[in-house]
């Protein structure tokens, strides 16, 4: 047997099976799987969001579900204002745009634990961030200092050391970091 001509057959006989339309059916259905998979994990965030926020009642899975799907469409869209005013900010300088983030990033909180509506949860953020602002700064730069100290150091100490480029020490100390995390 020819092996060339029959692998070509089935080259050919997959070209005719998949015609404009099976493939228009097949782009519909990966979209709706997207879709719905965007869908789902969002309400299971949300629900465990009201889930974590309400231990002390211990809500079923059932009412916690019930919250996630009525929170979801405000909290989209909510989401979608809130990233349009901190992507807006950060136009005006990076130090703007930083902090408008951070005083907006309650916003789902008020919204799930608080039952505040729209601009309620931006106002609910806005004085959660005032209140807290030092402590969530003294996170920030502790990661930022972390980050440095237990990725970019090796990075550069294997630039330095071996002579490297940056991509192969990059991976480098991330097997570094591997070994001495375990």
């Amino acid at each position: 047997k020819d092996l060339s001509a029959e692998g070509f057959s089935n080259v050919q006989n997959f070209q005719e099976f998949l015609t404009p339309g099976r493939l228009g059916v097949i782009g519909i259905v990966i979209f709706l799987t997207f879709l719905i998979s965007v869908i789902v994990s969002s309400v299971v965030k949300l629900s465990i969001f009201y889930a974590a926020g309400n231990a002390k009642d211990k809500p079923s899975v059932g009412e916690c579900l019930k919250v996630g799907f009525v929170n979801f469409i405000p909290v989209t869209l909510m989401g979608v204002v809130v990233f349009l005013l901190s992507f807006g900010s950060w136009f005006l300088l990076i130090v703007p745009g930083v902090f408008v983030s951070l005083y907006l990033q309650y916003f789902i909180y008020e919204m799930v634990l608080g039952g505040k509506k729209w601009f309620g949860a931006i106002k609910g953020s806005v004085q959660i961030m005032s209140q807290h602002l030092g402590e969530v700064l003294l996170r920030m730069i502790v990661l930022v200092v972390g980050f440095g100290v237990f990725y970019q150091l090796p990075i550069y100490l294997l630039e330095l050391l071996a002579g490297t480029s940056s991509k192969e020490a990059a991976a480098q100390s991330m097997g570094l970091i591997i070994i001495l995390s375990t």
